[in-house]
């Protein structure tokens, strides 16, 4: 969705920001794991990934500021989940070193 159908959502169900489904997890939470590889500009006038991206963060944060530091059931904040996500997808590029370190830390 676009960071304006985002922010309408927002603002017709603000209470929905800081729930949690099964996993822990935040709107907070999906919108740093998928936003990019999911967002999709339909229009040449719509904001380039990273300002798009940067309005739907600030958008949740704003409706809930807790949400900032929730963890999920594997005790990981939105931006720790980012963060490992990011590395475990381009480990493939910087070499199984990286998995392998990320999976032995974890463990």
């Amino acid at each position: 969705a676009s960071p304006k159908v985002i922010q309408f959502l927002i603002e017709q169900q603000p209470d929905t920001a800081p729930l949690q489904n099964a996993e822990g997890k935040t709107p907070l939470h999906h919108a740093c794991k998928s936003y990019v590889a999911n967002y999709k500009p339909k229009k040449s006038g719509e904001k380039i990934l990273k300002l798009a991206l940067l309005s739907v963060v600030k958008s949740l944060c704003k409706a809930s500021t807790e949400s900032v530091n929730v963890e999920d059931v594997e005790d990981m904040t939105a931006i720790e989940f980012q963060s490992t996500q990011t590395l475990l997808q381009n480990s493939a590029h910087y070499g199984e070193g990286v998995r392998e370190g990320l999976e032995a830390s974890e463990g």
